[in-house]
């Protein structure tokens, strides 16, 4: 009886262990992807001297491609569909996207979709993410991971807030209104109570992730 007791414990162990080591293989990945998307976007800019979707030459270098202002903001609703296209031009990344959605950001169509969530990256200057806790100063470029919600940006929620903390603490200081990796509620979950937001705010001052993992944000990281 008790060899049986130990042996089913030594399974539930391992299988406890398996499940902790694989999440943390998948948050890994997810950390070195989006690391690497940020890495490429700001190598384009270093090359082209231009935010990739801002580039204002990109149509007489690329035949088939559309250009930019020029300003320094990838802008929603235009330049930030044509971002991809730019850097699979540059040959920095193989897409091999038809691009006929041109009306919103759209994953796998004008967006290119992760390999460890269900996120796309969309890259577009904001001055704010979505319900929002915060509001900056000016507005910064960044990399943002998302869901489509069939018109605008992707703005809806993917990343649970466990993983979301994960890669904040990994890249950035752990809290989801400052630094240069954010995080706050997506489109769907803006008008629910605090207790189902992806960050809570504890008082005036400070910021937290929210401890329900059945609880999914929207994040962004700043390109350089």
């Amino acid at each position: 009886m008790i060899l049986s007791l130990l042996i089913v414990s030594a399974i539930l162990i391992i299988c406890l262990n398996s499940k902790y080591l694989i999440s943390h293989s998948n948050r890994l990945s997810l950390l070195a992807e989006v690391l690497n998307m940020s890495d490429i976007s700001s190598k384009f800019k270093i090359k082209y001297k231009f935010y990739p979707g801002d580039y204002p030459f990109a149509k007489s270098l690329w035949k088939e491609s559309w250009s930019g202002n020029g300003d320094g903001y990838v802008r929603d609703y235009n330049e930030s569909l044509y971002s991809w296209s730019h850097i699979e031009n540059a040959n920095m990344v193989n897409l091999n996207f038809i691009y006929e959605e041109r009306q919103h950001a759209s994953i796998e169509k004008n967006m290119i979709k992760s390999k460890y969530s269900n996120c796309g990256y969309q890259i577009l200057a904001d001055s704010k993410l979505n319900n929002l806790h915060f509001h900056f100063r000016r507005k910064m470029n960044f990399i943002r991971l998302g869901l489509d919600k069939g018109y605008g940006n992707l703005s809806k929620s993917c990343i649970s807030s466990k993983d979301a903390l994960f890669v904040d603490k990994k890249i950035d200081d752990a809290i989801p209104i400052s630094g240069t990796f954010y995080a706050d509620t997506g489109y769907e979950n803006s008008n629910n109570s605090t207790n189902n937001k992806c960050v809570c705010k504890i008082d005036n001052h400070n910021y937290f992730y929210c401890n329900n993992g059945n609880i999914n944000c929207i994040v962004q990281i700043k390109i350089p």
